[in-house]
């Protein structure tokens, strides 16, 4: 993420909208607790270098370092079996798929 402009917010309190059930499984996979708590209790936003520091992104850095930037953090995957990536993905994942196939079917 760029570190001087874009914010991330979860406004729902302030908006009056409840966030759906796999939405939410999916922000508790991604975000620490604290963060997640803070964030829906008080809707505030979030710059990108606070969200790097807060872990809700992998980096925040300079508009002409982003290309760089994403390139340095994907190096480690170079070269993986992507069939076996994404079934890693899949699993760690697991809870919001469960909960995304639910919502679909009600």
């Amino acid at each position: 993420m760029r570190n001087d402009r874009g914010f991330f917010c979860l406004p729902e309190l302030a908006l009056k909208v409840a966030i759906p059930r796999a939405m939410m499984e999916l922000l508790r996979l991604k975000l620490r607790d604290d963060v997640l708590r803070d964030l829906l209790l008080t809707g505030r936003r979030v710059g990108g270098d606070e969200a790097a520091r807060l872990g809700i992104i992998d980096a925040a850095c300079p508009l002409a370092e982003v290309a760089g930037c994403a390139e340095t953090l994907l190096a480690p995957h170079a070269g993986h079996d992507r069939e076996t990536l994404g079934a890693l993905k899949r699993e760690l994942n697991r809870s919001f798929l469960d909960a995304a196939k639910l919502d679909n079917h009600n």
